[in-house]
């Protein structure tokens, strides 16, 4: 059962109480910096609150994010969610997409905890291996 946490005017952040997910799920909203800092901060945070083990960004529909917040994300979010129980991380990104170069850059942090995925079920699928 997924239940959706925050509702933010670019993104969802939901959890799954099935497989222990925290997920966040964009919606084609562009989003200024300061508010998608907002977003992943809140879904670092929801992450620890719910005890997540993984961790679903879908990124089918997030726009443009800049260098700086890649890179925040690379050095805070993520390695801040690993240490808060995260176990595996999956990125669903469109094939030849330009959010895949950012999802790539994420994934090089760690990456047999950090997968690329097409579609929510092969994210699961990661998280069970």
């Amino acid at each position: 059962m997924t239940n959706i946490l925050h509702k933010y005017n670019g993104a969802n952040i939901q959890f799954n109480t099935d497989v222990k997910s925290i997920e966040l799920v964009w919606n084609g909203t562009k989003v200024s910096d300061a508010d998608y800092r907002v977003i992943l901060t809140d879904i670092e945070k929801q992450g620890k609150l719910n005890h997540a083990e993984y961790f679903i960004s879908d990124m089918r529909k997030e726009t443009i994010v800049s260098a700086e917040n890649n890179k925040w994300v690379r050095e805070v979010i993520l390695p801040s969610m690993f240490k808060n129980g995260v176990k595996r991380i999956a990125f669903i990104v469109p094939n030849s997409s330009f959010i895949g170069v950012h999802a790539m850059a994420l994934k090089a942090i760690a990456p047999g905890a950090i997968n690329i995925v097409d579609s929510p079920e092969a994210a699961y699928e990661f998280f069970k291996k």
